[in-house]
């Protein structure tokens, strides 16, 4: 008088662009919250690109530029090089972003692959359980891997206008060790919140779709 069955089901697709003739293949201005979009053969579509964030600068030492061995860069009067954010000079408490060519300077050069909005897996399962002339039935629906920028949250950590912000700006940095990632508050100035993983959420998820009792 009792049954119950399962079911599932598990996909994934593989894009890759192999040719995109007449076709510009980086979109991107530098600003906070831009992401660069690049259309190259061997990317897959829905690919984007950014910095690699690493935190605030904690004290002046922090801000020095480094070469690829480690190294502080210094000028030809042998001073340290200070890190920029593009035509901004960085400070303590600034963003962080990780220096990939090791110039001192952080622009389009040093992007980097973010993720993608395409989930690796998707797919969904559930099981139906009967009694006699009673059945329960319930299905569910998943992504895995799939990659998003969470906007709101960067507009909610900005601390650039006067828009509305989260409570999280609350551990800004304001002094030497202050043990947080959220930058410093600029009004109106730098780029302390440049297109970078520091927004990039997972995206990952399992949702109960469907439940019927008949």
């Amino acid at each position: 008088e009792w049954k119950l069955s399962f079911n599932f089901n598990i996909s994934r697709n593989i894009s890759e662009i192999l040719d995109m003739p007449n076709l510009t293949e980086e979109q991107y201005t530098m600003g906070n919250g831009n992401y660069a979009t690049r259309i190259l053969p061997g990317t897959s579509v829905g690919s984007f690109f950014g910095y690699k964030y690493l935190g605030v600068y904690q004290n002046l030492e922090d801000t020095y530029a480094k070469a690829a061995d480690g190294k502080v860069i210094t000028d030809f009067e042998g001073k340290p090089v200070i890190m920029s954010n593009d035509i901004y000079r960085c400070y303590p408490g600034d963003a962080k972003y990780a220096d990939v060519n090791n110039d001192g300077t952080i622009n389009k050069n040093d992007i980097v692959y973010l993720g993608n909005y395409n989930p690796v897996l998707s797919g969904g399962g559930g099981f139906k359980l009967s009694y006699k002339n009673w059945s329960l039935n319930v299905f569910m629906h998943y992504r895995l891997g799939q990659k998003v920028i969470n906007r709101a949250r960067m507009n909610a950590e900005s601390m650039y206008g006067a828009d509305n912000q989260s409570t999280a700006v609350l551990r800004r940095w304001r002094n030497e060790g202050d043990l947080t990632d959220i930058p410093r508050a600029l009004w109106g100035y730098g780029y302390n919140y440049l297109g970078s993983d520091r927004f990039v959420d997972d995206c990952s998820f399992l949702r109960f779709k469907t439940l019927s009792l008949s």
